[in-house]
């Protein structure tokens, strides 16, 4: 059961952070842009809502954090996202991507902190 909350937890956040990567992309084409705004908001909600009954269930949010592989794939997200800011010259971008790479690797220490604590 804790995998499966796991899996969409970690799911959720990772599609709206690819979703936010983009949407600088899709300003030139109106429908597409609040097509994908649309789907972040959605997303993003579904997310909390999830995180919400999570925590009344298992007292923690411990569970929608991820693993290694995960933080990985984040990080990958996030440099496309910093790659996409600056070919859009969208200084606000960079800056939160920037943020978002420093969040990601603080989450990649941690985990390889609590994989050497179970090794040691």
């Amino acid at each position: 059961m804790a995998f499966k909350n796991l899996r969409l937890g970690s799911d959720t956040s990772r599609l709206i952070l690819l979703f936010v990567a983009i949407l600088p992309a899709t300003e030139s084409k109106d429908w597409l842009f609040y097509t994908v705004s649309v789907l972040i908001i959605g997303l993003f909600i579904m997310h909390v809502i999830y995180a919400i009954q999570l925590y009344r269930k298992e007292k923690s949010f411990l569970c929608i954090t991820g693993n290694l592989r995960s933080e990985l794939i984040d990080l990958m997200v996030d440099i496309a996202g910093l790659m996409v800011a600056y070919s859009m010259d969208y200084t606000g971008y960079i800056r939160f991507w920037w943020f978002m790479i420093a969040i990601t690797l603080v989450g990649i220490l941690l985990q390889l902190k609590l994989e050497n604590q179970k090794k040691g």
